[in-house]
């Protein structure tokens, strides 16, 4: 099984912040805080957080107008994925405790945090720049396991073994938006896949015991229909703090 790090913002439907990613052209002056103020404040807002949210941590700050922001496809839920949740988080019960995931997508970007005056601005760049992208189908065959940048949450997920091209196409047209707001792009080594299910922490080792058996789950289902986990692209969803926005395809 292939373990590999990905981007998941704790709270990707509040507003963030990141110092790091902001175009000139928009930069503002602020006043410093009180150094010691603000550790004994960010301290006390992230222990608040991990209760609130499960235990996971926001990956960056809290601060008025900015945005958690990332680019999706969103994947329909159907009865074949519920019951590969039920199986896998059945059979890997003795060693770890898996949550499920209500709904499911495909990520197109990593999460990046926007000022709210860009939103406009960069859907109208996406919707212009993928005007001519054709819907298309995503077929999720192989189940790997992923482990967020910050190594505290693990996923377990599937992968999709088509359209490769077509998504890494798709990504350097998000990359190249992105990039006019000096926001990060998506990563060069990409696994695209769909979240079924999560824990806290690293649980790489433990999980990855289970990759055979899992895999033989995923085909036991393939093997009763081929089309079980094919899922038609009609659509990217660009989600930024409690706000999504449709992205048509042709």
């Amino acid at each position: 099984m292939v373990n590999r790090l990905v981007d998941y913002s704790s709270d990707e439907e509040e507003e963030a912040t990141s110092n790091n990613h902001q175009p000139t052209e928009h930069k503002e002056c602020r006043l410093l805080p009180n150094p010691i103020g603000k550790q004994c404040a960010d301290e006390t807002d992230q222990k608040a957080e991990s209760v609130q949210h499960e235990g996971r941590i926001r990956s960056f700050p809290h601060e008025r107008g900015n945005w958690a922001s990332f680019v999706y496809i969103p994947i329909d839920d159907n009865h074949y994925l519920k019951a590969l949740q039920q199986v896998i988080a059945d059979l890997c019960s003795p060693v770890v405790s898996l949550s499920r995931f209500e709904e499911f997508h495909s990520s197109l970007s990593k999460t990046f945090v926007v000022r709210h005056h860009w939103i406009e601005s960069l859907l109208s760049q996406f919707k212009q720049r993928l005007r001519n992208q054709t819907s298309f189908d995503l077929l999720f065959s192989a189940i790997d396991v992923y482990v967020n940048e910050e190594g505290t949450r693990t996923f377990v997920g599937l992968t999709t073994t088509n359209r490769q091209q077509t998504l890494d196409s798709i990504v350097n047209v998000i990359d190249n938006c992105l990039q006019d707001y000096n926001l990060p792009p998506f990563y060069q080594d990409r696994s695209f896949h769909t979240s079924i299910l999560w824990c806290l922490g690293d649980r790489k080792k433990e999980l990855e015991k289970y990759s055979s058996s899992m895999n033989r789950e995923l085909e036991r289902i393939l093997d009763s229909d081929i089309d079980a986990l094919t899922f038609e692209v009609k659509k990217f969803i660009f989600k930024t703090g409690n706000k999504q926005f449709d992205v048509p395809l042709c």
